[in-house]
């Protein structure tokens, strides 16, 4: 009994801090459980996962929503779908989730070109700096050329103008 209150209370710090998958708490629990008694037993750990989740303290859509938000201005839909991987949840649950993402990955990917590089694309050298950051983020390669190109074609529209 006193090794589920510890279970418990390092599952509340850990919860507090940030979102956790179930499995991926599974296994801080027990990890940290072998670490104060060997005999500590998945039936525990799962005990107190069981409550957690029916506490609502404990759920995977909000631990995929969590990193979905922390990283989707930085990524693309490859590198997302990884990180989501790491969490070992539902595979249809990261799905649905990326689906809902899916219409602005261009709009990200234009906005992080410009976060990024200050001027367009003049010299092709640039150019294929320019798509190869884009895909070391995750990015799939016809949002990296159309973003690019369209920041290359922004600023030949800028020259004729002047």
């Amino acid at each position: 009994m006193e090794e589920r209150k510890k279970l418990k209370a390092k599952a509340i710090r850990l919860l507090s801090r940030r979102e956790y998958s179930t499995s991926n708490l599974k296994k801080k629990l027990l990890d940290y459980g072998h670490s104060f008694s060997p005999e500590v037993s998945l039936e525990t750990v799962e005990s107190v996962i069981d409550e957690l989740k029916s506490n609502g303290w404990l759920s995977d859509a909000r631990a995929v929503e969590s990193l979905i938000n922390q990283k989707i201005s930085r990524c693309g839909m490859i590198k997302l779908r990884v990180e989501l991987n790491k969490l070992e949840v539902e595979h249809e649950l990261i799905e649905n989730y990326l689906r809902k993402i899916k219409s602005s990955e261009y709009q990200r990917a234009f906005e992080l070109l410009i976060k990024r590089y200050k001027h367009a694309p003049i010299k092709q050298k640039e150019i294929i700096s320019q798509k190869n950051f884009l895909m070391r983020r995750g990015f799939d390669f016809d949002i990296c050329k159309r973003a690019v190109d369209d920041r290359s074609n922004q600023m030949d529209e800028k020259l004729l103008n002047e």
